[in-house]
């Protein structure tokens, strides 16, 4: 290390405490967290009707004992008994007899309701039998994915055209030259986003036809104008969920990073689009060599980087 230089590299793989910065919005997140599942639950019979019950049996054995029992007593012969019950039984008939019908003709009507409801019912499972099988291959898996998030990406706010000037960090222009290599007709920088008196201005947008919108932010640790420290660790977060909260993803890059290696760069940006579209990444972006990860910086280290003219050794600038 040389003298006046703070170890920013070092760290193996990406961290939240490494460049570079991949944020992604929630709902995306937690499609990834899911299975395909078949639209709707698994359906459920129809329950079986509740017949209606009327005592005709018992009321005419009753009256046709009642009525003989009072036979025997009054007319003391067996015969005459035996008539007299089954004359009550006789009447006990012929008076519920309207009672009876329209019990019977209510449990048919309840009884083709269900034969139609089952109908129905043996649809939907054979349906949803269906769609299960179709559902458990990894393909399908995908394909439900992919369909999902386009669903949430389609939803981003769009930006507005920027209406004030900005001042634009030195490694910007190459680095959206590189960008516009790769993904030409998608790369803008004459975006900004918010309803509010300043809006915020990205450094640069990757945007496309399926409404997917990148903030793509190159860092640097100070300003050179002033030395004030910028970008360190927490300086950011309010900025960040504004654009993740409006759907858009964001994608941090040290100023390191982007001058050393701004096509690995663009290979991050590749493998996030590919994972966000289920889609290959682009031809040649995957021979590109992995960006290393770079270490963040607090305010305290940005100061130190500052004092030490960090940034003038980086973009080749004299004093």
């Amino acid at each position: 290390m040389r003298e006046g230089q703070l170890l920013l590299w070092g760290e193996d793989t990406v961290s939240e405490s490494s460049y570079p910065q991949i944020l992604i919005p929630e709902k995306i997140l937690e499609i990834d967290k899911k299975e395909a599942t078949v639209a709707g639950a698994l359906p459920e019979p129809p329950a079986e009707p509740q017949k209606k019950v009327f005592p005709i049996s018992k009321l005419m054995y009753s009256a046709f004992f009642l009525c003989a029992f009072l036979g025997i007593i009054l007319l003391n012969n067996w015969i005459l008994a035996f008539v007299c019950g089954v004359l009550g039984c006789a009447f006990v008939f012929l008076g519920t007899k309207r009672k009876v019908n329209n019990i019977r003709r209510h449990n048919e009507h309840l009884k083709e309701l269900y034969n139609r409801e089952m109908g129905v019912y043996r649809k939907a499972l054979i349906h949803y039998e269906k769609m299960v099988k179709q559902m458990i291959s990894p393909a399908e898996h995908a394909s439900y994915r992919k369909k999902k998030k386009q669903e949430v990406i389609s939803d981003t706010t769009e930006p507005t055209y920027l209406e004030r000037e900005v001042n634009r960090g030195r490694a910007e222009a190459e680095f959206r030259d590189r960008l516009g290599y790769w993904f030409p007709g998608k790369i803008y920088t004459v975006f900004q986003l918010g309803n509010f008196e300043k809006p915020y201005v990205p450094d640069i947008v990757y945007k496309d036809h399926t409404g997917l919108h990148i903030d793509i932010e190159i860092d640097e640790p100070y300003s050179v104008e002033s030395g004030e420290p910028i970008h360190y660790i927490g300086a950011d977060d309010r900025r960040n969920r504004f654009f993740l909260e409006n759907g858009w993803v964001v994608m941090r890059f040290s100023e390191e990073q982007v001058k050393r290696y701004p096509d690995s760069c663009c290979r991050e940006i590749g493998q996030v689009l590919s994972q966000l579209k289920h889609e290959p990444i682009r031809d040649g972006l995957n021979k590109v060599r992995k960006l290393p990860a770079q270490k963040c910086w607090n305010k305290e280290e940005a100061t130190f980087l500052a004092q030490n003219n960090y940034r003038n050794q980086l973009l080749n600038l004299e004093n």
